[in-house]
């Protein structure tokens, strides 16, 4: 049985395309250059309005999302004092 096994996966790894060195790399989950996140699309304005940003200073921290009237989920990481929550804008340079 081992040997079948270790024959199978051989030939899955052989034949197997792998990553194409070709594909642009992704920063930030964007492509890097437009800022946008690859086959995402501009959503219609105010048409997310449980999507919150968290602000400190002005400055975007974090995303998250409204599960409560008042309460935002959002990651560990961003739980900071201090910040403001936007939500459902549309466009954050107007913030």
């Amino acid at each position: 049985m081992w040997p079948l096994v270790a024959t199978i996966a051989c030939l899955t790894l052989a034949l197997s395309e792998g990553i194409s060195r070709d594909y642009p790399k992704i920063l930030n989950g964007t492509n890097g250059t437009s800022g946008f996140l690859p086959g995402g699309y501009t959503c219609l304005p105010h048409s997310q309005p449980w999507q919150a940003a968290l602000l400190i200073r002005g400055r975007l921290l974090c995303g998250g999302v409204l599960v409560h009237p008042k309460w935002v989920l959002t990651a560990a990481h961003c739980r900071k004092d201090g910040y403001t929550v936007h939500l459902g804008k549309h466009a954050l340079g107007r913030v």
